[in-house]
């Protein structure tokens, strides 16, 4: 039986998770990719320069204790 898997799922940010994660992009189309931490995505989009406006709205307001009010307000300017 030859089953096609366009997508799969990990959980983790560890090494291990890593390392799953880097071989299946290598065969798979698509992973989604969960992290406990937020602080954790906003390393690797910093690192690998990826724009993620959510993630950049989430982590100032929890950890840069930016006002909510206004960062949901210029998140929706740039989601338009």
């Amino acid at each position: 039986m030859n089953i096609k898997i366009d997508r799969e799922g990990v959980i983790g940010s560890g090494s291990w998770a890593t390392a799953i994660a880097k071989m299946l992009l290598e065969n798979v189309g698509q992973i989604n990719w969960f992290f406990r931490k937020t602080e954790t995505i906003y390393e690797i989009n910093q690192k690998h320069q990826v724009y993620m406006p959510i993630c950049e709205t989430v982590y100032r307001i929890l950890y840069e204790n930016a006002p909510p009010k206004k960062e949901m307000a210029n998140l929706s300017r740039k989601l338009r």
